[in-house]
């Protein structure tokens, strides 16, 4: 089945793969830990928790939903998920905090959360 993945999904999991080596990140159940000290990530079938994310089932799940979207939309995944989340991520934050916008609230991250079964204020 991963070869299936790694087809439908080449951009993102070549991505991770490169991630996970460059970063010596340590296979933990169905996800890896890694020690980038800023945000959690997924790319493919590669799910990433950052130090302050490790042990949160909440953050799990939204990563998991990501891991969801990538394989629903296979190559499109980086287009139309991976870079947004990015750019909204990195740059956006003086203006999520200046209106008082979570980061949640963006299309992509919504969706994660929904398709992890995630409710938030």
């Amino acid at each position: 089945m991963i070869f299936l993945w790694w087809i439908w999904c080449f951009p993102q999991m070549l991505l991770g793969l490169f991630v996970k080596i460059v970063t010596k990140a340590q296979k933990q159940d169905d996800h890896y830990h890694y020690r980038y000290r800023r945000g959690s990530v997924s790319l493919g079938e590669y799910v990433f928790l950052c130090p302050s994310h490790q042990g949160d089932p909440i953050t799990l799940r939204h990563e998991m939903g990501h891991r969801t979207q990538s394989r629903m939309l296979g190559w499109l995944y980086l287009p139309i998920i991976g870079l947004p989340s990015f750019i909204w991520c990195e740059c956006f934050k003086g203006y999520r905090k200046k209106h008082k916008i979570s980061y949640y609230s963006f299309y992509t991250e919504r969706w994660a959360d929904r398709i992890g079964k995630i409710e938030r204020e």
